[in-house]
């Protein structure tokens, strides 16, 4: 056992403890956890940082208020004791088991990062014995798809990776399928993973809704692949079970409504064909955007990332820093897009009129130049 190790975690659950105190006071009287810094809630007098030490200015100034001498809520350090205890145990039950990997998601050539991925995958795996993957594909926010070359590359790397005897399991999130506009893969990972591992097991959620442009509806499916060749059926009674217990606990009861309306829609003789019209203006939109970036437009500003398939695209700033930007451009132009860190934004291109597509990133690119003036 390190015990300097579970000294430190301890140290990092008191600093947590304290900072959820400043949530607790601050967030319900709608004051900013950045600024003003800390203060006594009863004088009003700014803190020191040497009487803002977890637990320990607690008791070096007998719970008082170095300057009206008023009493220090025992809520304050019971908070950052129970925080330190709670990520020591944690630590002391799990270990040093959850995780933060990155990887960058694009590589040199404009294409997914297939190695990056499979390399992270791997590295949970070795330390967990066992990985949880989605694969959301066309992708939100970047509106990536794999290639097929791609795709076969990714998909036998988790079964190697299963195989080396790590348990897999494989969500593919198929809820924007169909949304294919480039010489993508135009077929669920899902197909490419099920039966090829007893330690993979391969689970597709469709949101059939969100594919046929009924987004409010919230109608989905759950496929459970085999995870091996013969019969699987106790394997899919138990995982359904599961599944329907666990929805039921989260979400009470299912839209049935919507699933009857759903399912006749799946049976009107028209449905494909109105998918399909409908897609194509989807594409149309895509198409527009694609031919605005391959003209440079905008480099100076911002680029696109690989995009193919989706509602969405994103792109990356270069002189301002994302939120910013999402808010000036809700503001000053009535526009909304979503900020996905410092520097990305998300565009649903899909809910532009192709002929306003042109105007919509020029606004962008007069925005970003507005606030680097």
């Amino acid at each position: 056992m390190n015990v300097l190790l579970i000294i430190f975690i301890g140290i990092i659950g008191l600093v947590f403890g304290s900072f959820m105190n400043v949530l607790i006071m601050r967030v319900p009287k709608n004051i900013s956890i950045v600024k003003p810094s800390s203060f006594c809630p009863q004088c009003m007098e700014n803190i020191s940082w040497k009487d803002n030490i977890p637990v320990i200015s607690y008791i070096l100034l007998k719970g008082r208020c170095r300057h009206c001498k008023k009493s220090i809520p025992i809520m304050y350090p019971l908070t950052e004791i129970l925080s330190s205890l709670l990520f020591v145990v944690i630590y002391l039950k799990f270990g040093l088991s959850l995780m933060f990997l990155f990887y960058e998601t694009f590589n040199e050539n404009n294409g997914y990062n297939v190695d990056g991925f499979l390399k992270t995958v791997k590295e949970c795996g070795i330390k967990n014995k066992k990985v949880f993957v989605v694969l959301n594909f066309p992708n939100n926010p970047t509106g990536y798809t794999l290639t097929k070359d791609e795709a076969v590359q990714l998909s036998d790397g988790l079964v190697d990776i299963a195989e080396s005897g790590i348990n897999v399991i494989a969500v593919t999130d198929d809820a924007y399928f169909g949304l294919f506009f480039d010489d993508v893969l135009k077929e669920s990972l899902f197909s490419m993973l099920a039966g090829r591992s007893k330690r993979l097991l391969a689970v597709k959620i469709d949101g059939i809704t969100k594919e046929s442009f009924a987004w409010g509806f919230r109608v989905g499916f759950i496929t459970f692949g085999e995870t091996f060749k013969g019969d699987n059926s106790a394997l899919f009674k138990a995982l359904e079970t599961k599944a329907a217990g666990y929805l039921r606990a989260t979400i009470s009861s299912a839209p049935h409504p919507s699933q009857s309306i759903t399912v006749d829609v799946l049976k009107e003789p028209s449905f494909k064909t109105e998918r399909s019209r409908l897609n194509a203006v989807i594409e149309e939109r895509c198409k527009k955007v694609k031919s605005i970036f391959d003209k440079g437009l905008y480099a100076d500003e911002f680029t696109p990332y690989p995009f193919n398939s989706g509602y969405f695209m994103c792109i990356k700033l270069k002189n301002v820093e994302a939120e910013t930007l999402r808010l000036a451009l809700l503001d000053k132009y009535g526009i909304g897009v979503i900020s996905t860190n410092q520097t990305d934004i998300r565009i649903a291109f899909s809910s532009v009129d192709v002929e306003n597509i042109e105007e919509l990133y020029s606004v962008i690119y007069q925005c970003c130049k507005s606030l680097t003036a």
